[in-house]
């Protein structure tokens, strides 16, 4: 060993034991808590329109767990949709004119004010024969090309309402914003909405939020009809429709029974913008979303031939899980069309049913 080198001291070596061990010390227990941290998906899992939800639904087996998860899961549709806190509710100043007599109903214009300056456009089907409250009906549309009223042999958004009216209940059918006479914002980049302009694009409007909270405030219009009954509200949409009618459902408890069509599935969890936000099925999806208006009266309506064919035995299941941690298993019920992405005479028969066996 060169004369100018020492070999290491005791001293030394002690120093470097015990920064040895303090190093142990300090990562040991950071390692043992990644590898029993769970795994966030969002770093590994990049969702498209396709992706399968089928074996991440979950099973509960205890209410309260429900519950809790239910909260929560009511929040995160909020937060996402820019609705938490929930935003002061002004006036609606409701127009209502040009009433048309079909006999056993009229059919009469709506405009109100959702937000101030920001207006609601649809159609208000109602009984000519009332005898005391009546329950009413919200009858939100889906991707249609004419959209509420959209009128053919797979769907008939004017057909529904009527029917409905017919019955005895007051029903309302009202634009999604870009459609008909909702024209005051539209959104090029949502699929299925009409065209806008780069201008509208800056403005940051959470398209989700906005029909969300159209829905809300169309129980609030309804609210306002001296013959409708505050406790016999329901809600039935087919396709975009039937995702306002979920997560309406969800976040708005005077929705009694609803009856989303084409739309639960664990499968494709809706294509357009205003089905869809930040945040809204991270670590969820529609079938637990569906599944909070529990226990509460619930009618699933699938067709074989879009992404609800498993309906009977994939997503009905799944959600009479959570009906029976009520005892409530009656309040659920799934049926299935064989037919194309619909709401057709079919599906609305068995929705007539399902809202006259709570409401009538």
């Amino acid at each position: 060993m060169p004369a100018n080198l020492k070999s290491p001291s005791n001293k030394h070596r002690q120093n470097n034991r015990l920064l040895w061990w303090v190093c142990l010390i300090v990562w040991l227990p950071a390692a043992v808590a990644a590898q029993s941290t769970p795994v966030d998906r969002r770093t590994i899992e990049i969702h498209h329109l396709d992706w399968d939800f089928t074996n991440q639904l979950r099973t509960y087996q205890i209410r309260d767990e429900w519950l809790a998860r239910a909260e929560t899961l009511r929040q995160q549709i909020l937060v996402s949709a820019g609705l938490w806190p929930q935003p002061a509710k002004h006036p609606i100043q409701a127009t209502i004119f040009g009433k048309i007599d079909r006999g056993t109903y009229t059919i009469e214009k709506v405009f109100f004010e959702s937000f101030p300056g920001h207006y609601v456009s649809g159609n208000l089907y109602r009984p000519k024969q009332t005898n005391g409250k009546v329950p009413a009906v919200l009858c939100p549309h889906g991707h249609w090309s004419y959209g509420r009223l959209e009128n053919t042999s797979l769907n008939s958004g004017p057909l529904r309402a009527a029917s409905f009216a017919q019955q005895g209940y007051v029903a309302f059918t009202w634009d999604m914003v870009g459609y008909n006479d909702s024209v005051a914002i539209s959104h090029r980049y949502a699929p299925g909405h009409r065209e806008g302009n780069a201008r509208e694009a800056l403005w940051g409007v959470n398209l989700l939020g906005l029909q969300l909270w159209n829905s809300i405030r169309s129980v609030d219009f309804l609210l306002t009809l001296p013959e409708v009954d505050p406790e016999k509200i329901g809600c039935t949409g087919e396709s975009g429709g039937g995702t306002q009618t979920f997560l309406l459902a969800a976040v708005d408890e005077r929705i009694q029974v609803a009856a989303p069509v084409n739309m639960v599935s664990a499968l494709m969890q809706g294509g357009s913008l205003c089905e869809n936000a930040p945040n809204l099925r991270i670590d969820t999806n529609n079938v637990e979303l569906a599944s909070l208006i529990a226990p509460r009266p619930l009618l699933m309506v699938s067709a074989t031939g879009d992404w609800t064919k498993n309906t009977l035995t994939v997503e009905y299941p799944a959600v009479r899980n959570i009906y029976r941690l009520f005892g409530a298993e009656e309040r659920v019920q799934a049926v299935q069309m064989n037919a194309p992405h619909n709401y057709n005479q079919d599906s609305r028969e068995a929705v007539y049913g399902w809202v006259a066996h709570w409401f009538k």
